[in-house]
């Protein structure tokens, strides 16, 4: 094997290793990137959880406190101090399950970053699978195009295939008679 063979030869593994190692390192990295936003998304749901229940304990004890207030001052707890304080129970339920939806929505939109740097990474590695192919196709063309499948003078080591093999005796092409 020649020098420039040789050459040709690792110039072109170089090339499609180095497209395959991208590859990989883009996919590694989408998925880092991926179970990054995936923890971020549990986390997320445990803060909402947590805000959630905080919202609920704080709206009871403004209840105890009001029925407490209203028991102290002598007035009974019917009509407008009752409503007063189921107003606020309720405002205090539509808080909480607001903080639970605003936490799914921002777990969902978590996972759906995890999704798509993980088809980022997958679609990366796909490309230098694709890139490490055309190295190669490039390589076997430029040895082509220089002759270095020929092996010295007596002819090509790959013979190319003569007319009368592509059409056949009948002039069609892969014919037989």
């Amino acid at each position: 094997m020649s020098g420039v063979e040789i050459a040709l030869l690792a110039s072109t593994t170089l090339t499609a290793a180095s497209s395959i190692m991208q590859g990989i390192q883009a996919k590694q990295a989408g998925e880092a990137s991926a179970l990054a936003a995936e923890t971020q998304a549990g986390i997320a749901k445990q803060q909402g959880a947590a805000d959630e229940q905080q919202r609920r304990s704080e709206s009871r004890k403004l209840r105890a406190q009001q029925v407490a207030a209203i028991g102290e001052s002598g007035l009974e707890l019917s009509g407008s101090p009752l409503d007063l304080i189921d107003e606020e129970s309720i405002a205090g339920e539509m808080d909480a399950l607001t903080i639970r939806y605003q936490s799914e929505l921002d777990a969902m939109g978590l996972g759906h970053q995890a999704a798509s740097a993980r088809h980022a990474g997958n679609q990366a590695f796909g490309r230098g699978l694709v890139g490490a192919g055309a190295a190669i196709a490039q390589g076997g063309f430029v040895a082509v195009d220089r002759g270095l499948f020929f092996s010295g003078n007596r002819g090509p080591a790959i013979a190319p295939p003569r007319p009368a093999q592509l059409t056949g005796p009948t002039g069609k092409l892969g014919g037989s008679v």
